[in-house]
């Protein structure tokens, strides 16, 4: 389900441009549709509930159909005409009764999408174009017209099962980008994938997984004698069923979300204060105009909440609105986190229950909170060792980032992802779990990530010390940061300083920021910590419709002391600035549309 399509509206012209005299007809006066109550994918042959429609000249589908038997995330947005829908890389935005559709940066003008007895109707056009479905439409005399879609193939490569707190998460790991159908059944999840077209035979294999989960206890594998991959998920039950697709690497995730804890007689849950995890609204002045201020506090070491950070998905790759994060995690409150590079990956130290995700760059300022609940704040440069049993030890130049010079030794973990691609001139050694070299690779040529352990690279001087390491020798990491935080469970880098004991510290110019991101007055997002001891998340922006365009790095360094900030450090701004309570986007995103982005603050229920 990748890119757009060029000969498959040639065909589908001539079929319509074939049939539309001798079906005009049939059509009847203008507005009329005939109702079209299955379609064939593959030459399987489904039922459509509710019907699909087609007028004459435009076949639509529904919303229902397209989620179950696509794959593709429907997912309503404001105003509530307004619908985006997703899987992979794609994403297209339709609002009913309007004609222009929006794919990425690009707009194209298309069949209106409909609301027929409140059931959002797609145009099947649109839809293909961007979701790379071949499709024919031909009317029929007598009975119902037909819809035929034909649907790229992919081989499953791997399951995983990831246990979380609040969810059990299966991920299907494919071999290319395809669309797919799921059902429930009682305790039981199927999910069926179309297989490539050369292995489309009837198959008959069964491979049967099993797990020590409290939701999925087994998988079966098996293919169908249509041609289709199916894998049954058979569950303890769930509260909430998610699945959606993501890219690189393509694979579709099912969430199985638990219910909510239950009160225990003699146990009592923890309160929490009604305004506890809540944004307070607040008006302040620059010489611009009116601001809105968002305020939220937290106590991280006291009872009832948690602060948390999260990426937008499984690898440093993965971007998502913070709506999308707050959601997928269950949390109270959210704010977006620090910059990402235009490809996904954040920029700067990274650190999530303990994981060491990202290392620090540019001796840029970031927020600490170490497993005692202490608040930390300070600007960072990285220390990374390697040491090696027979060898001593190497510096360590970065975690999962790009070899950026000619002479550089980074490490990779699966958060960069599955596979790291070839690069000439580097010597990789691929480490296991138990900390020893498993194997080495010279030539340029894709590694495979192990999950449970990671990948180290070298390249220029770094690439010939590397090959003097063997199989079998054992390694060790050394992850520290200068000043060194020690028991830490989060941090996040971003910057610059804003705040130092109670006074303005704007230290853009040391921690070589531009100036779009120094000079410029603009909606801003920064975390602080309080007089008190406080952690406090605030957002910026210029109300609707007023002058001023949001304030500069040092207005928002005096507003954060009227609030009480004793040290403080600005995040990500411009678009990226959302402030989220609970399933709602309070602010007003600069862009008009919610960005996606790479990892976000979030405040959780503490469990």
């Amino acid at each position: 389900m990748i890119g757009y399509l060029h000969k498959r509206y040639l065909f589908t012209a001539v079929v319509l441009i074939l049939f539309s005299f001798s079906t005009s007809a049939n059509v009847g006066a203008e507005g009329t549709s005939s109702p079209i109550t299955s379609i064939t994918i593959n030459s399987r042959r489904l039922p459509c509930i509710p019907p699909a429609r087609w007028d004459g000249k435009t076949a639509r589908l529904p919303a229902a159909f397209i989620r179950r038997n696509l794959g593709i995330t429907v997912e309503q947005l404001e105003p509530p005409d307004c619908y985006r829908l997703s899987a992979y890389q794609n994403s297209l935005r339709v609002t009913v009764g309007q004609s222009h559709y929006q794919t990425g940066e690009a707009t194209f003008e298309g069949p209106v999408p409909q609301q027929v007895d409140g059931k959002l109707l797609i145009p099947l056009g649109p839809l293909a174009r961007v979701f790379d479905i071949d499709f024919a439409v031909t009317p029929a005399q007598e009975g119902e017209p037909t819809i035929k879609l034909s649907l790229p193939g992919a081989e499953v490569k791997n399951i995983r099962l990831g246990e979380h707190p609040d969810k059990t998460r299966v991920v299907v790991d494919l071999s290319g980008s395809v669309a797919y159908q799921w059902s429930t059944d009682g305790h039981a999840v199927t999910i069926e994938i179309p297989r490539p077209a050369t292995r489309r035979a009837a198959g008959g294999q069964l491979r049967l997984l099993t797990f020590d989960n409290p939701l999925v206890s087994r998988i079966a594998q098996s293919t169908t004698s249509d041609g289709f991959t199916r894998l049954v998920i058979t569950t303890a039950g769930w509260h909430k069923l998610d699945t959606f697709a993501l890219p690189d690497p393509p694979r579709i995730v099912l969430d199985l979300c638990k219910p909510p804890p239950k009160a225990v007689v003699g146990k009592p849950l923890p309160l929490v204060k009604p305004s506890a995890g809540r944004w307070q609204l607040r008006n302040f002045r620059t010489p611009r105009g009116p601001v809105d201020v968002y305020v939220l506090k937290v106590d991280p070491d006291g009872e009832g909440l948690e602060v948390r950070l999260a990426l937008a998905g499984p690898t440093v790759h993965s971007r998502r609105s913070v709506l999308h994060i707050a959601r997928q995690h269950g949390a109270i409150a959210a704010l977006n986190g620090s910059f990402f590079a235009g490809e996904g990956p954040p920029l700067g130290l990274l650190v999530i229950d303990g994981e060491w995700i990202k290392h620090p760059i540019l001796h840029r300022t970031a927020l600490g909170i170490t497993a005692d609940g202490e608040l930390l704040m300070d600007r960072l440069s990285f220390d990374g060792r390697l040491y090696f049993s027979d060898h001593g030890y190497l510096e360590l130049d970065g975690i999962n980032r790009g070899h950026d010079d000619s002479h550089g030794l980074v490490i990779y973990t699966p958060r960069w992802g599955e596979v790291l691609p070839a690069v000439g001139g580097c010597t990789r050694l691929v480490v296991s779990d138990e900390a020893v070299v498993v194997a080495k690779y010279t030539q340029a040529q894709p590694v495979r990530i192990p999950p449970t352990g990671y990948v180290i690279s070298g390249s220029g001087r770094y690439a010939s010390l590397l090959q003097k390491v063997h199989e079998g020798e054992g390694v060790w990491t050394q992850l520290r940061t200068k000043p060194e935080w020690k028991k830490l469970t989060y941090a996040l880098g971003a910057g610059p300083r804003l705040v130092k004991d109670g006074r303005p510290y704007v230290t853009a110019a040391p921690e070589m920021f531009g100036r779009d991101v120094a000079a410029a007055a603009t909606s801003r997002s920064a975390v602080a910590i309080t007089r008190d001891g406080l952690l406090m998340l605030v957002a910026v922006e210029t109300p609707p419709g007023k002058p001023g365009g949001g304030v500069t790095l040092h207005e928002l360094a005096q507003i954060l002391i009227k609030l009480g900030a004793r040290d403080a450090m600005n995040l990500d701004g411009g678009g990226s600035t959302t402030v989220v309570q609970g399933d709602q986007v309070l602010n007003h995103p600069r862009d008009g549309s919610l960005r996606a982005v790479s990892n976000a603050l979030l405040i959780m229920a503490a469990q």
